[in-house]
């Protein structure tokens, strides 16, 4: 008997083939094809906007985005840049939905990042094939992200300072500072801190994403050592960290990101 790709997916994840956020303002198109992908045993995540698809992705964590491309206030484009800039959202599979198909358009999604892009009204069994073939190229990096994301509580890394070297836990790492190939990390308890050859791109792949935030394209700290948010003129903010003299800035672009993460950890 030949299995269907949603049943071989099944199969090989132990019944759950995978969790789907399909953010769509057409209700008439959304929930129709929500209705078949849940029947084919996928979860399936609802948004009717940009802004409440970035919440639910924030909270839900979904494993593949199906996302339309003309929304009003918050098109596609948008929502696919925020989520890249989220440490624990930027690597999930997004696959566009349009009505439209010109070239000029599809090039652009790809060239943002787009894994795939299929034009309305989509055929159920292509858009069955383009989440399988996706969700099996994510499923090690998820795995990987997961690991990550709950790190054991030995988990350390080894940092050399002037005077020792020593062996520091990754939750008691309070900040980490980009110097160019080389970082800066600071710890609990450290004032000097220690200069690391590893990028903030490293950290970020390694460092568990419900902890850690960057807030600046040169700086990444742990929320559990955050304070508090300071508000400046111009909507610039700054965070202050348990037992740091200075406050670090967030920049404009990513202050979105950790309004975002704060209201989840609120909630």
């Amino acid at each position: 008997m030949v299995r269907t790709l949603s049943e071989r997916m099944k199969t090989e994840s132990h019944g759950k083939p995978g969790r789907i956020l399909l953010i769509d303002d057409e209700g008439d198109f959304r929930q129709p094809i929500a209705q078949s992908l849940a029947k084919h045993g996928f979860e399936v995540l609802e948004a009717a906007d940009g802004k409440e698809g970035l919440r639910v992705a924030s909270e839900s964590r979904p494993d593949l985005i199906l996302c339309d491309v003309e929304m009003p206030e918050m098109d596609g484009y948008e929502v696919m840049a925020a989520l890249r800039c989220e440490s624990n959202l930027e690597g999930i599979p997004i696959i566009f939905l349009t009505g439209q198909s010109e070239p000029g358009q599809v090039r652009q999604g790809m060239n943002l990042g787009a894994d795939d892009y299929l034009t309305k009204p989509v055929r159920l069994p292509d858009l069955i094939g383009a989440i399988g073939a996706r969700l099996q190229r994510w499923k090690p990096a998820r795995q990987r992200q997961e690991r990550r994301a709950h790190p054991s509580e030995g988990d350390s890394v080894l940092v050399k300072t002037l005077t020792e070297k020593r062996l520091v836990k990754i939750s008691e790492i309070k900040s980490i500072f980009a110097y160019g190939e080389y970082s800066w990390v600071y710890w609990d308890g450290s004032e000097k801190g220690a200069l690391l050859r590893k990028s903030l791109k490293q950290w970020l792949c390694e460092l568990p994403a419900e902890q850690f935030i960057r807030v600046h394209r040169r700086t990444i700290v742990n929320l559990d050592f955050m304070e508090r948010v300071e508000l400046l003129p111009g909507g610039r903010m700054q965070i202050r960290l348990r037992g740091a003299a200075d406050p670090v800035p967030v920049s404009l672009r990513l202050a979105p990101v950790l309004n975002r993460k704060l209201r989840v950890l609120q909630s």
